[in-house]
């Protein structure tokens, strides 16, 4: 970015389309100076990691979708990065869904993936368990959840994403028809936090697989209360999913998957327990003492500066594969239509810190379902860590 210091001048006039500036001295003096692209103006290409290749290139896992086929009309959206689920147009839970008309068959067992983002994931992971033939939802081959104590048979599922933009939620959705899976994925557009208790209240089959992947982390403390991971969440899912149920938590940034495990141990310790997954040769600890350094540090980086998080520190919702979406940067979501009440979030002083027995399990060193997200993608192209807990409804 450049700066001009205008000492003595009284007036800036700008050229068309801003190429460049013309500056008037009072000497009267003609000085024009060529205009530096802005920041938001520059390639998205020019931000990419080096090596790193979009959710469309041929050695995608996503490129078996053949999405780029059916980009035309849908292919680009225009969203914020970061969402605050306080505002008050988020703030109105979605209670009452129609289910016949969302999935053909609405008592098969359900498959939630809560901040779907983009929403390739589900429609992956429905094209691998359905093709050639129904298969267990886990790489393990154990049927979690209703699938439990049936013939041996792999049931077919219904996959339900849960995302707060509303512009990837319709465009996931028209993927899905176009794609002709839309009879078993849907897409919703709500605010999952104070929706989903309500919401699955009136599923009429079993709840089989919840997954919180890479959630947007707000790193600031006084932002944790906008997390998607609140105590109001963790009991509207140790209600709805069933004794032997899976729930499915992972992040690039451990102090939010420290976070995400230890809220769940905290408020339902007492129903759920590490998956039998998390056996010691599965598995990878964190280095002593360096967690809540971590933690600490990029608390107090993101206090003192406002700007974006590095590439490693980004959101699954954050990865902009070539040419799919234009990004809105406006930073409205810090100030206008706020409604935050007191008590959201009031009791996260300490999640990252406290004492946890799930933490002797460690972190998976593989995504047991063998299906990535858009951010895990990213990710693993860069050789970074993913910090993965799997736990059973008891």
């Amino acid at each position: 970015t450049t700066y001009i210091m205008m000492q003595a001048c009284n007036t800036v006039c700008f050229g068309a389309r801003h190429q460049t500036v013309h500056v008037l001295p009072l000497s009267g003096l003609y000085t024009p100076v060529r205009a530096v692209t802005a920041p938001w103006r520059r390639s998205k290409a020019a931000a990419q990691p080096t090596g790193v290749l979009p959710a469309e290139h041929p050695t995608s896992p996503f490129h078996e979708l053949d999405l780029e086929d059916l980009w035309s009309g849908i292919g680009k959206v225009r969203v914020r990065q970061h969402v605050n689920p306080l505002r008050r147009e988020h703030q109105i839970p979605t209670t009452s869904i129609d289910w016949a008309a969302a999935f053909s068959d609405p008592t098969r067992p359900l498959v939630l993936d809560l901040g779907c983002g983009p929403g390739r994931f589900l429609m992956l992971l429905h094209k691998r368990r359905t093709s050639p033939a129904p298969s267990s939802l886990w790489s393990s081959d154990r049927l979690p959840g209703a699938a439990q104590g049936s013939t041996g048979e792999a049931p077919q599922y219904n996959y339900l994403g849960l995302e707060i933009r509303r512009p990837l939620v319709e465009r996931a959705n028209e993927w899905a028809q176009r794609l002709g899976c839309s009879s078993q994925v849907h897409y919703i557009y709500c605010n999952a936090t104070i929706s989903l208790g309500a919401m699955m209240s009136t599923y009429p089959g079993p709840v089989d697989s919840v997954f919180i992947q890479f959630p947007d982390p707000h790193f600031k403390k006084r932002h944790h209360k906008r997390r998607i991971f609140q105590p109001q969440l963790v009991n509207a899912i140790k209600d709805v999913l069933p004794p032997g149920g899976k729930l499915f938590l992972q992040s690039d940034v451990e102090s939010v998957s420290i976070a995400m495990r230890n809220i769940f141990e905290k408020y339902a310790g007492d129903a759920f327990g590490l998956a039998p997954e998390h056996q010691p040769e599965h598995v990878f600890f964190s280095a002593p003492s360096s967690t809540t350094a971590d933690a600490d540090a990029s608390t107090a980086t993101t206090e003192q500066t406002a700007s974006p998080a590095p590439p490693s520190l980004l959101t699954q919702h954050d990865v902009q594969p070539s040419g799919e979406m234009s990004v809105s940067m406006s930073s409205g979501d810090e100030s206008e239509g706020m409604a935050e009440s007191s008590d959201s979030g009031s009791d996260d002083d300490d999640y990252e810190t406290m004492q946890s027995e799930w933490a002797a399990g460690g972190w998976l060193r593989h995504n047991p379902l063998a299906v990535p997200t858009e951010r895990e993608h990213y990710v693993e192209q860069q050789g970074l860590p993913v910090y993965r807990v799997l736990l059973t409804r008891r």
